[in-house]
């Protein structure tokens, strides 16, 4: 039997997205594979040795995955190998960075970046609903709009989980099946609470380092440098709203300098003000820019 594959992005937003496609068009025979806009070069490789193992690729769902902003031709490439792979794909995603995209035949596009989340894209494309649907499809929007205040307590038990090691593809693929249990299965409850523990030293950490680090740039715009090491970067951004709208995080990751710039403003859109080929109106994570040409690029935003 032929199989289909879930590509997801590896955060709450992506997981909920993955959940509600296996939950409303119910495929047979799938596998679900977590994944990064910067690493899909790996995802080819991982196909691969699927097909040499024998598997024969029917559907192909990518969610919530943005194009690659530092290499679109590598976000081309990788849609044209899985255009050539797979007997259909669907692509669901509210990131802006689409349109620049040259897309292959026989892809089917769901891009639309007036919607919160993912999640909530997919969701109001079909017509089946639930309540439990409906908690998941709320908190991924409440989530990827940069909060988490009212959401479920399973779900801050998943995004304490999931922001206590990114880089966790395992506790990723539980938090997925934590869902698709309807968010009843005991021990992956359990397993999930368990690693959302260590989060509490992160976000303590984290707090301490904004109260620390903070430079306020302009009345609008405020500043932290947090280096190397392991911080809840929302969380900052979150506590830098009751000050400020405007909130740049710079952080180093493998010898990358990385700033993530962020906004509370619904009438902004960052990815037109910073000039970028993809990425969310409210939150963009960019490299290799100086930050008072990013200073300067939001004061003639406003």
């Amino acid at each position: 039997m032929k199989k289909d594959v879930i590509l997801f992005h590896g955060d709450y937003d992506g997981i909920a997205s993955a959940a509600l496609v296996i939950g409303l068009f119910r495929p047979v025979r799938y596998e679900a594979i977590p994944c990064e806009p910067f690493g899909v070069n790996k995802i080819l490789r991982r196909f691969e040795e699927m097909k040499r193992a024998g598997e024969v690729f029917e559907r192909l769902f990518i969610v919530d995955l943005a194009p690659n902003n530092k290499s679109m031709s590598m976000t081309e490439k990788f849609m044209a190998a899985c255009a050539a792979q797979f007997s259909a794909v669907e692509l669901y995603d509210h990131h802006n960075g689409w349109e620049n995209i040259e897309m292959p035949h026989g892809i089917e596009k769901h891009i639309d970046s007036s919607y919160k989340s993912c999640a909530s894209l997919i969701y109001a494309s079909q017509t089946e609903r639930s309540g439990f649907f409906d908690t998941i499809t709320s908190d991924a929007d409440i989530i990827d709009s940069g909060g988490y205040e009212g959401i479920c307590p399973q779900s801050a038990a998943v995004y304490g989980a999931l922001k206590a090691n990114l880089r966790d593809d395992d506790i990723k693929m539980k938090s997925l099946q934590f869902m698709l249990s309807g968010y009843r299965d005991a021990g992956y409850y359990e397993a999930i609470k368990l690693r959302a523990a260590a989060y509490d030293e992160i976000l303590a950490r984290s707090l301490e380092a904004m109260s620390e680090k903070l430079v306020e740039v302009t009345p609008r715009i405020c500043y932290i440098d947090l280096g190397c090491g392991e911080y809840d970067i929302t969380a900052i951004i979150m506590r830098c709203y009751e000050r400020y709208p405007f909130v740049i995080v710079e952080y180093k990751s493998g010898g990358t300098v990385f700033d993530v710039v962020a906004t509370r403003l619904e009438d902004i859109d960052l990815v037109k003000v910073l000039g970028l080929k993809s990425g969310a109106r409210f939150r963009v994570t960019i490299t290799k820019r100086d930050r008072d040409e990013i200073v300067k690029a939001i004061e003639n935003s406003a």
